[in-house]
């Protein structure tokens, strides 16, 4: 009895071990080949190259983006600071356009104001787009009337130079304020002689 079991239980490990060499060698033979795993490797690699020729590219095109922008933004900066000299520029040639003076019951030029009256309409040359007001002024003796009188004829006079020098007439405007405006308070020629003036006010 104990010879049969013995002998049964050596065929059934038998049995055991023939199933369990069948499977290993079905699995064996499921198996990638040595040529399936070497492809494998190469797809693996030419995916990794792939992905990082994408990841190469696509910083590239932000690269190429965010320099364009910034190319965009020094160009608009740039502008605004050119825009921003030529008004600062302009701005000092407004307050450089001088004040002519004239003599006691005057309205002719002398040398000094023709000089000043030069320079001033360099500018107007320049600045083609400017729009002026010659304003004419007188000292406080005379009637009221006669200095309004005069004070337009020292404005046209300035006018007068002014267009003859190639400034459009058109871009001029005449008001006499005769002495009604005066520049320094007080009486005295030191004080007449600063107040008989024309001058030119851009707008």
């Amino acid at each position: 009895m104990r010879r049969t079991r013995t002998l049964w239980m050596l065929v059934l490990a038998a049995v055991a071990i023939s199933m369990m060499l069948g499977c290993a060698a079905q699995q064996q033979q499921q198996g990638p080949t040595p040529e399936e795993l070497a492809m494998q490797r190469q797809q693996v690699i030419a995916d990794s190259v792939a992905r990082v020729q994408e990841q190469e590219q696509e910083q590239a095109r932000q690269d190429s983006v965010a320099q364009v922008a910034e190319m965009e933004r020094q160009r608009v900066e740039n502008e605004r600071l050119e825009l921003q000299k030529k008004q600062e520029e302009e701005r000092q040639a407004k307050e450089s356009i001088e004040v002519v003076y004239f003599d006691f019951d005057k309205s002719d030029l002398k040398q000094e104001a023709r000089t000043l009256l030069q320079a001033n309409a360099e500018l107007m040359r320049k600045y083609s787009d400017w729009q002026m007001v010659i304003e004419g002024h007188c000292d406080e003796r005379g009637s009221t009337e006669y200095n309004l009188a005069l004070g337009e004829r020292r404005a046209n006079t300035v006018k007068e130079y002014y267009v003859n020098y190639g400034i459009d007439a058109t871009r001029f405007e005449i008001i006499s304020y005769g002495e009604e405006r005066p520049a320094v308070q007080g009486t005295g020629e030191a004080v007449w002689s600063q107040n008989r003036r024309a001058v030119t006010v851009v707008n």
